[in-house]
């Protein structure tokens, strides 16, 4: 608990101090919260610990008139990046007590720009060379800063007479966006962060390849954009269990920047993965393919889920089923179904290939990226006319000795390219009951290729 005023005597004084400690364990609460959950603190010779919290919708329609809702996004012809909200963290630089020591961390947010957007636009310089170069967006956080100041009436201590003064009575965290320009060249190095310093805290953002004769018109491309900011997870220590990029696959000199050339390519390394791909989601999903103790579920072209937006997600599923035409057809949620034989069912997961009304639990991984190769069967987005990717793509037959759903059937799941939808598909005859346990990780928002900008 942290100190509380109490005042117990009438006429009792109340001394400055006093106030400005009430106002200070306030101000500070969140942040104290936050050390709770995330447990940042300054690492043995690694220096001043500094992190974001990025934004965070990953459902439903952009925001505020954007294309998407990446982290940092560019491709209008104005020669700009725009950086969503997030919050920055610095870790404790209090090191006056044991306490502060350890969470005395402090953060501030960077949101909205001109015209009441959640966003801010930084507009890059123009590049007046052939060749290109790199540019650093970074942000400055600064705890503490004086507000505007205001006018109050202060008691002069000689004639005790009040008169007003000019004084600043709030303070605030301001985080604020910069850029570092780095050198053209043909094969650029990039710029380096500002140092820390005046009680401000530079945090690196993303570093943008910046084309040969970039003017005021230019776009810049998403594959441009290589994002290297530190995100912070849940601690281990609260029992959570985080998804997020390792980060050597996004540090500057990190394996795969090395590896792969990162420095020196406009496109991003093949193995590259930016630091907001962070969270995922699991689901459970239940499909009565075959009336038996109720009515068929899902039919294809059916909605399966369309609580977040399924594209540009990497995918890890098990999948259990219950053979077409079994006589005890049932979820095992629907207690009141006739039946031995429900789905989910660590029955059905034995593995025995001597019992024929045994299925195998089945694992497999897939992407949201691009089209995955399925032997034929596809679900086609009407509205894109485009082929999606196979977020599950597994072909389900009696003659594989597997999941016995159809003789030569098959059922899909997909992500629709329009929306984000995911969307059941399956040949006609595709019978059984199956249970599919669905984990789906951070989005890549900016993802993008060569082909396609």
């Amino acid at each position: 608990m942290e100190q509380k005023l109490n005042l117990t005597v009438d006429g009792q004084e109340l001394a400055q101090e006093d106030v400005n400690n009430l106002a200070a364990t306030a101000a500070y609460a969140d942040d104290r919260v936050l050390y709770e959950f995330f447990r940042l603190r300054p690492e043995i010779n690694a220096g001043n610990k500094k992190a974001i919290l990025p934004f965070g919708l990953t459902t439903g329609v952009p925001l505020d008139g954007l294309t998407s809702n990446a982290m940092f996004q560019g491709d209008t012809a104005d020669a700009s990046v725009k950086v969503m909200p997030f919050r920055a963290i610095i870790a404790s630089q209090d090191s006056s007590t044991p306490l502060e020591d350890l969470r005395g961390m402090r953060s501030g947010y960077m949101v909205g720009g001109s015209g009441g957007t959640l966003y801010r636009t930084v507009t890059l310089a123009a590049n007046l060379s052939s060749d290109p170069r790199w540019t650093l967006i970074y942000a400055a956080l600064t705890p503490d800063v004086d507000d505007v100041a205001v006018s109050r009436q202060v008691q002069d201590q000689t004639t005790g007479e009040p008169a007003p003064q000019t004084l600043s009575v709030t303070q605030s965290a301001t985080v604020e966006l910069g850029m570092v320009d780095g050198t053209s060249a043909a094969s650029p190095s990039r710029p380096t962060l500002p140092a820390d310093g005046g009680g401000t805290y530079y945090i690196a953002l993303c570093y943008v390849w910046v084309v040969g004769n970039f003017n005021s018109t230019s776009i810049v491309h998403k594959r441009h954009v290589h994002e290297v900011c530190t995100t912070i997870p849940l601690h281990e220590m609260v029992g959570a269990t985080t998804f997020r990029a390792p980060n050597h696959a996004f540090l500057v000199g990190g394996t795969v920047d090395v590896n792969q050339s990162g420095e020196s390519s406009a496109t991003r390394p093949a193995c590259y993965r930016p630091p907001t791909q962070t969270g995922a989601v699991e689901r459970l999903i239940l499909l009565q393919l075959e009336a038996g103790a109720g009515a068929v579920s899902h039919v294809p072209g059916d909605i399966v889920d369309s609580s977040v937006d399924y594209r540009f997600r990497d995918f890890e599923w098990k999948i259990q089923a219950r053979e077409k035409g079994h006589a005890s057809l049932q979820i095992a949620s629907a207690y009141d179904a006739a039946g031995t034989g429900p789905v989910p069912s660590a029955y059905l997961s034995a593995i025995s290939a001597g019992r024929p009304d045994v299925s195998y639990l089945v694992h497999g991984m897939g992407e949201s990226y691009v089209g995955s190769p399925d032997g034929g069967f596809t679900y086609v987005d009407a509205t894109a006319s485009k082929i999606v990717a196979m977020a599950i793509g597994q072909d389900i037959s009696d003659t594989d000795g597997l999941l016995p759903i159809g003789a030569g059937e098959a059922l899909v799941l997909a992500v629709r390219n329009s929306d984000g939808a995911l969307i059941y598909n399956a040949t006609a005859s595709v019978g059984g009951q199956v249970a599919i346990w669905l984990r789906a990780g951070g989005q890549f928002q900016n993802f993008s290729n060569v082909a396609n900008p």
